[in-house]
Order: structure tokens, then sequence, then C-alpha cells
């Protein structure tokens, strides 16, 4: 098939399709940090819903669609959190010594499991209530 842009400025990476295949969620770098963006693949509307200090990686959505979870601050020290796929405030969901490097929802969305590394690399789940 034939190859369709999507985004035309900064640095781009790190996305991740709704469930509904509407909209699709990315990273993007424009200048001093990445921040979060959800581009509606039917319209092209783009709106950024992370700012703040640090970068902000690796958004995925929720299996339902309501939430975004990502990895926040510096690759040493990166953490969790998760936010409204509607932008907002963003709850914390580590604080551990040490970085997370990677995660992924678990199927009913309940919980979060991710990798952390603070010595060694070990694996973790942290519920959502």
């Amino acid at each position: 098939g034939n190859a369709e842009q999507l985004t035309d400025t900064g640095y781009n990476a790190g996305m991740d399709f709704s469930p509904d295949g509407e909209s699709m969620v990315y990273q993007s770098h424009g200048g001093a940090r990445f921040d979060v963006y959800v581009m509606s693949l039917t319209t092209g509307e783009v709106r950024r819903i992370t700012s703040g200090d640090g970068d902000h990686v690796s958004p995925r959505w929720s299996p339902d669609g309501s939430r975004i979870a990502f990895l926040s601050g510096v690759p040493r020290s990166r953490q969790l959190q998760v936010m409204s796929a509607q932008g907002g405030a963003t709850t914390a969901l580590t604080s551990a010594v040490g970085a997370v490097h990677s995660f992924d929802w678990r199927p009913d969305g309940k919980a979060l499991v991710y990798s952390l590394t603070a010595g060694s690399t070990t694996l973790w789940q942290v519920d959502l209530k």
C-alpha cells in the first residue's frame, strides 16, 4: 500500500492506537523535552496532554480507552504515571529508587505490569483503584 505521513514537526515516536482505532497517542519533542500528544485519525486534530518538567514518553492506551499511561522524568529515574485520555491531572503510580523501563496494561485494565531497574531488573504490578 501507500505510506501516509501522519506528523510533520519535531521528533515524533513512541505511538499507540486507541482501542477504537479512532486516535493515536505519541510522544513528540519539539524543543526542550518530550510531551504526549493525542491525534484524531479522522480529523488530524492534535492535542498535547502533558506538560511540566522532564520528559513524558512511551504512552499507551488502557484497554477501555479511558486512560493513558506513560513514563515521566529523566532516563535513569523514569516513573510510571497515568491520566485521563482527555488530559488533566496525572497520577504517579511509582516512586521507586531506580527507573521504570517498560510497562503494559493488563487486559482487564485494572493494573499495569512494569520493569524496574534498581541494581537488578525485576517485574512489578501496580493495581489501579
